[in-house]
């Protein structure tokens, strides 16, 4: 074997390695050669475990175009994998940055995985549904908030927001004339005030509405309001107060009162009366039954918050308030309220009418 291998590689030379030297060794081969050759790799290969030892044997027998070519083949299908993965990875980006989620995305970005591209979709999606949420709250509450001011009522407001006593008054006359696009607070006042009585069915003529705006007395009721919500674990966008009117024998009163609010301790002083439901400022939600208790054509209108009101079954003339009441009604439900707290209640018009 070793006198063959000698003959085929020559002798007296230095030789270089096999693998790095080409292979031309089969053009000096004679035929008989070739046979000697095939049948000991034949032996060998049947003998020989070592693949090293193997592809050392094939590479002097005409195997060798055999294996140069599996080499060929092993490296296209090496080619044709890659060629495949760029081609999948392309089309597997191209997929998921069309998503419509992600069309905003840069393409040359890191691709996430499958887990991470759920969590990112998850989690926009909420963010756009919360905007979505916060967008019709905001749109809701410019409707449900807004609020018509007069000429510098807003400069009041800013200026005498924590002065108590102070009020700004204004004097508002029914007019012909009304342009639905452009809304002047004054004109929103008086309509709202005539639209009290025209839903109470009083039958009056509304000649005169005297708006007040009162700072520190909205603060105060607005305070009032958190404290009844808490006392009584009510919701407090579900707190609404009533619009209520008061009756005063004296005309004097009513300026006096928007401006300073009503006075609990001076109930019944110069008169002695305490009240049939007890001693407290009295309302009605019917114009007609307050404007009994008037000296005069004017009555007040005022919001009320009632916090948990005590329905009283029969008439007792300086009933103390129940413990755990805000207020008391009469038997008839809210066609009288007694209020036990001036906090409670913010006169917003005094109005002028005639029968």
């Amino acid at each position: 074997m070793f006198s063959l291998l000698k003959k085929i590689t020559g002798s007296g030379q230095q030789q270089q390695p096999i693998i790095s030297r080409k292979i031309n060794s089969e053009a000096r081969l004679s035929e008989n050669d070739m046979k000697d050759l095939e049948k000991l790799t034949n032996e060998l290969n049947s003998k020989i475990s070592s693949p090293n030892l193997r592809a050392l044997l094939a590479i002097y027998s005409k195997n060798i175009d055999e294996i140069n070519g599996s080499e060929v083949v092993l490296d296209q299908s090496i080619a044709d994998l890659e060629n495949r993965f760029l081609s999948v990875h392309k089309e597997q980006k191209s997929l998921i940055f069309a998503h419509p989620e992600l069309s905003n995305s840069n393409e040359d970005e890191e691709m996430v995985d499958g887990e991470d591209m759920y969590e990112y979709i998850k989690k926009k999606s909420m963010i756009k549904n919360e905007l979505k949420k916060l967008n019709s709250e905001f749109s809701k509450s410019k409707i449900t908030y807004c609020h018509y001011f007069c000429k510098e009522e807003t400069d009041f407001i800013q200026k005498n927001g924590n002065k108590k006593d102070e009020c700004k008054s204004y004097i508002l006359r029914p007019s012909v004339a009304f342009d639905p696009f452009i809304v002047t607070g004054e004109d929103f006042h008086f309509r709202l005030a005539s639209s009290f009585l025209n839903h109470a069915n009083a039958g009056f003529t509304l000649n005169e509405v005297t708006y007040v705006c009162n700072p520190y007395n909205l603060k105060k009721f607005n305070e009032k309001k958190r404290e009844l919500a808490k006392r009584h674990n009510f919701m407090l966008d579900s707190m609404k107060p009533l619009i209520l009117f008061h009756g005063n024998r004296l005309e004097s009163n009513y300026d006096s009162i928007m401006k300073t609010n009503f006075s609990i301790s001076k109930v019944g002083s110069n008169t002695g009366n305490l009240g049939y439901y007890g001693k407290g400022v009295y309302f009605s939600s019917i114009p007609s039954y307050s404007a009994a208790y008037a000296g005069t054509n004017i009555l007040l209108v005022c919001l009320v918050f009632t916090g948990k009101a005590y329905p009283l079954q029969q008439i007792t003339m300086g009933c103390p308030r129940q413990e755990g009441y805000d207020s008391h009604t009469s038997p008839d439900g809210y066609s009288e309220v007694v209020i036990f707290d001036e906090d409670q209640i913010l006169p917003i018009y005094k109005i002028k009418y005639s029968v």
